[in-house]
């Protein structure tokens, strides 16, 4: 057929170039279409494995986890059963880049890594990172320097800049759906896992170095990227090591939501953080773990996560 084909000089060897043409031009495309494939494969696995967390002003609200409530044994006193309703908790620490686009600097000691945890802010600071990131996503913001509720905590008269607030007296407006620090019981309840616990010594793991940066797994000393080990069981990050987290809580109050507050100044009470931080020992990383400073207290191994309901 081929050759019959070529015998004929007047068309049909032209309909065979075509033919030949079109070929070509059919395995090109082919030929571009798998390249496309093979670089939007390569790009998702590259993203996967390398923009995991990119936490920001643009994704926060997507990354908040919900926590179903449920009773709690405080695991450093099994004498206190508490209840804690419904929550929400943030997939990830605050980073370096959210805290910048909220406050306008970066305190952090080991700055210029916008997806690690944001570091040496202390407790005051942190309620007006919530209430200044309440007040931006149009929230109600959740804490007031008055039983009242009336006079709002603010970043234009309370921030002194990097890191530190200026003291004052702390209320909560129990209903705002403002963002906020966790109490301590939130805290250890959503570090264990919440309803989905498996009774894990570290948040998500009995191994440590599947969840936690600390002491024996951290080299070079100092933060990492949040998100970049195992999540615990409601798929939270870093609750163990990488950086302190501070809570609402006073240390030595109750657990109970109205007991927790009423700081004032210069009193000497003790605000609670938790989990361990990136050059802590792992006995000191777990889920139970308790540590306290004065709130005015900031270092490069205490951080923060947002709750709200």
């Amino acid at each position: 057929m081929f050759f019959s084909e070529r015998k004929n000089k007047n068309g049909i060897s032209a309909r065979l170039r075509g033919t030949r043409e079109c070929c070509v031009c059919s395995n090109t495309i082919s030929s571009g279409f798998m390249r496309l494939k093979l670089y939007f494969l390569f790009f998702s696995l590259f993203t996967a494995n390398h923009c995991i967390a990119q936490t920001s002003l643009a994704t926060l609200e997507s990354e908040m986890v919900f926590v179903q409530g449920g009773t709690m044994m405080m695991k450093h006193d099994e004498s206190k059963y508490v209840l804690l309703h419904d929550f929400y908790c943030s997939k990830y620490e605050v980073t370096q880049r959210l805290w910048q686009e909220v406050m306008g600097d970066n305190p952090s000691g080991f700055g210029g890594k916008p997806d690690n945890p944001v570091e040496r802010v202390d407790w005051y600071s942190s309620v007006i990172f919530c209430n200044e990131l309440s007040r931006i996503k149009g929230r109600t913001p959740r804490y007031y320097k008055d039983k009242a509720c009336t006079i709002v905590i603010t970043k234009v008269d309370d921030y002194a800049g990097s890191g530190k607030g200026k003291p004052f007296d702390s209320f909560e407006k129990e209903d705002a759906n403002g963002y906020r620090l966790p109490l301590e019981t939130e805290w250890q309840y959503a570090a264990s896992g919440g309803t989905l616990s498996h009774g894990y010594t570290y948040s998500g793991s009995n191994n440590i170095d599947e969840v936690a940066w600390y002491s024996g797994n951290n080299t070079p000393n100092g933060t990492k990227p949040v998100g970049k080990l195992k999540p615990n069981e409601l798929g939270l990050y870093d609750m163990s090591g990488n950086v302190f987290e501070w809570t609402f809580c006073v240390f030595g109050g109750q657990y109970y939501y109205q007991d927790c507050g009423d700081l004032l100044p210069g009193n000497g009470v003790y605000r609670v953080y938790r989990g361990g931080y990136w050059y802590f020992v792992a006995a000191n990383c777990t889920v139970s773990y308790r540590n306290l400073n004065y709130p005015d207290y900031r270092y490069n191994i205490l951080g923060f996560r947002l709750v709200s309901q």
